[in-house]
């Protein structure tokens, strides 16, 4: 497990009994498992079951300045100096989520004039806070790592195309 990467992207029902005991090993053993949600209902179940301390905050973030086709489809500028996000300027979301990050370390955040809105047709209004939302994070659990990702459409064709969306996800199963 230690060189081995597990993708779970947006989940339509629990992990329970085997299932968790599968991932739940796989992370002790050395594994890293990749969770890429926003809005499921059971978006925060797993990393609660993993004991993992990043959560997937549930509203839509918008950005009004940086994005790609409308401020629903943010463009994430500020990308830490990590291993897994090396030859990474960026990614371009679609419909994504914060991630609150607990214990983790922060890889890619929004532009600072980012706000979170509840309803996807809600504009932005004075009560809104404009910053910068974490959208990605990587924290050590047992042996191994947990990246929450909080936009799985990063991994269709449509959106891996964007910048630099292929580039985040090959670094993160390949690991080097």
């Amino acid at each position: 497990p230690e060189t081995t990467v597990a993708f779970i992207v947006a989940p339509d029902e629990p992990y329970e009994g085997e299932d968790l005991n599968r991932v739940t090993e796989f992370v002790e053993n050395g594994g890293t498992l990749v969770f890429l949600e926003n809005f499921g209902e059971y978006r925060n179940d797993l990393l609660a079951d993993l004991g993992a301390s990043a959560r997937l905050h549930g509203d839509i973030i918008r950005d009004e300045q940086h994005h790609y086709r409308g401020p629903l489809m943010p463009i994430a500028t500020s990308v830490e100096n990590q291993t897994l996000t090396d030859g990474v300027d960026q990614l371009t979301l679609n419909y994504a989520t914060a991630v609150e990050p607990g214990n983790a370390t922060v890889l890619v955040r929004t532009s600072e004039f980012a706000y979170l809105v509840e309803d996807k047709d809600q504009e932005i209004s004075d009560d809104d806070e404009l910053t910068s939302y974490p959208v990605a994070t990587v924290e050590a659990s047992g042996n191994g790592n947990i990246v929450v990702v909080g936009d799985p459409s990063i991994t269709i064709n449509a959106m891996r195309a964007q910048p630099d969306n292929a580039a985040f996800l090959t670094r993160l199963y390949s690991q080097e």
